[in-house]
């Protein structure tokens, strides 16, 4: 199945593309790729791969989802984000 360029208005931005590549992504959070790699592991984050470009193809993350995660890690005491659990209550995110 080939993903279709999505896009959506937004206030801020008219037009924003829905769907980035990874580099796109790192730019865009200033996150690493292995940051996304990573989440993605631990179920965090949904990365889709598509139509093969060359041999490997490209991956993409849904900006939405992105957006998501980003604003819950914002929103997390600085316990978990610094070792993924706080020594009170010992929960992982």
């Amino acid at each position: 199945m080939r993903m279709q360029a999505h896009y959506y208005k937004n206030k801020q931005n008219p037009i924003i593309q829905r769907w980035m590549t990874l580099d796109q992504a790192a730019t865009y959070s200033g996150l690493s790729k292995e940051t996304f790699r990573n989440w993605s592991r631990a179920g965090r984050l949904t990365l889709h791969r598509v139509a093969p470009m060359g041999t490997r193809g490209r991956t993409l993350i849904d900006r939405d989802q992105l957006d998501n995660l980003i604003v819950s890690y914002a929103e997390a005491p600085p316990c978990k984000l610094a070792m993924n659990t706080c020594r009170e209550g010992g929960n992982s995110i």
